[in-house]
């Protein structure tokens, strides 16, 4: 059977095909003029940043030191709170590839934060929690040996936690030796994580600081301890020598040797505890460890014996084998009588910077760090090298801190500042 269209039913469909084509244009002229008044449509995808600096400070409150984290497209020449994310207490910030790591040392928790390529908005992407195998509080920073094994530790709870980064797991608990026991309570061991590192042999070191807590009896171990960790076959063992009252930190120079460094609060024994400096090891004496973690019986080199030391901070190596230290010299400063006084040098004193070869003994100028009264935690980022110094007005007063950029041995760029605080971190994420 055939069907046939009548000639009407053909004229009328060819009328309703012109007003849908009419309509269609009518509609389309609508959304544009739409698309014109309505900023939120755009013709292109959002435009990436194209550099993101992490910057982490903390400020001095009432209710304690309160740590903020802000990110920007280039490094701020001061911090902004109202640009930032305020943390709250007890947090430390650290940064991995692209992304920033905060601390809590009260729930015992690494957060991994995201960045916004196109705006910088810090959202959270992932918490993983240690505080279940016992590594919570201040305790020092992670150590990342690649992009799938990092490393959290508890030593005076006798535990490191080895973890995955990248996928934010848990991969294994190691039981280890804790601290030896404290003669007498006068004091505690600190892990000194926050300037620890890895040697060219694998080797992760952790620096031990006894800091001495109540006068003025000194019974404490009298040597520089570290503590040697070996990633492959998950052993720690801990290394000391006696040539050094204690240490408090671990630098290297560009060729990767290893230094262990004083603390300052190593001054206050001479001053205020009962004992005869000539029973002490050299309290300023710095040590080599190899890539081993073996101290170098071949090495050390006492600092006293070229600086009329009184009290001394920093201990930076700069390059080849040249220490910086900011000090107070003896010639011009005493600490005061009382112990409960020994801050106020931080106040009261002024902090000359030299930097010493340890080859040659040679005293030379520096003054890159003059005006300020303390220095310290080296950090290379993006191929430069960074120093935080800042200027305290004693126990409780108010503190500037800043953020400097080497440029040459004796030259440094301040970049950021902080006022209220201390700067904490910096880090280019890309």
């Amino acid at each position: 059977m055939k069907f046939f269209k009548s000639k009407n039913t053909i004229k009328t469909s060819k009328r309703w095909t012109w007003i849908a084509i009419l309509l269609t244009g009518v509609v389309s002229i609508g959304i544009i003029s739409c698309s014109d008044d309505d900023p939120s449509v755009t013709d292109t995808d959002p435009v990436e940043v194209e550099s993101a600096w992490v910057l982490a400070y903390r400020s001095e409150t009432p209710q304690g030191r309160v740590y903020y984290m802000e990110v920007n497209e280039t490094i701020p020449s001061e911090s902004n709170v109202s640009n930032a994310v305020e943390l709250g207490l007890n947090n430390r910030i650290y940064s991995f590839g692209e992304n920033p790591l905060t601390w809590n040392g009260d729930a015992g928790t690494i957060t991994r934060w995201n960045v916004d390529r196109t705006n910088l908005d810090l959202s959270v992407d992932a918490i993983l929690s240690f505080a279940s195998n016992g590594v919570t509080g201040n305790i020092g920073a992670p150590i990342f040996l690649s992009e799938t094994r990092a490393f959290m530790q508890n030593l005076a709870e006798g535990v490191i936690v080895e973890w995955n980064p990248t996928t934010m797991e848990i991969t294994t608990v190691y039981n280890v030796s804790d601290f030896p026991e404290v003669p007498g309570g006068t004091g505690q061991y600190i892990p000194g994580g926050f300037t620890s590192g890895i040697t060219s042999g694998g080797k992760i070191i952790y620096p031990i600081e006894y800091r001495l807590s109540t006068c003025c009896e000194y019974v404490a171990p009298q040597a520089a301890i570290v503590g040697v960790f070996d990633p492959e076959t998950g052993t720690l063992e801990y290394k000391q020598d006696g040539r050094s009252l204690t240490s408090n930190s671990l630098v290297q120079n560009q060729q990767g040797d290893n230094y262990i460094s004083p603390s300052a609060f190593n001054s206050f024994v001479e001053t205020y505890y009962n004992v005869d400096p000539q029973n002490l090891p050299g309290p300023y004496t710095i040590l080599k460890v190899d890539d081993n973690g073996n101290f170098d019986p071949n090495f050390s080199f006492d600092l006293k014996s070229v600086l009329p030391i009184e009290i001394a901070t920093g201990f930076n190596v700069i390059f080849e084998d040249k220490i910086v230290l900011s000090y107070v010299d003896s010639n011009e400063y005493q600490l005061p009588d009382e112990f409960d006084q020994r801050f106020a040098v931080f106040g009261a004193a002024t902090f000359n910077s030299v930097a010493v070869d340890l080859e040659t003994g040679e005293v030379l100028p520096f003054d890159a760090f003059d005006g300020y009264n303390y220095s310290g935690f080296p950090a290379t980022t993006d191929g430069d090298l960074y120093i935080v110094a800042g200027i305290t007005a004693g126990p409780g007063g108010a503190e500037e801190s800043f953020f400097l950029r080497q440029n040459g041995f004796n030259d440094f760029t301040v970049v950021s500042s902080h006022v209220g605080g201390t700067m904490q971190h910096i880090g280019r994420l890309w």
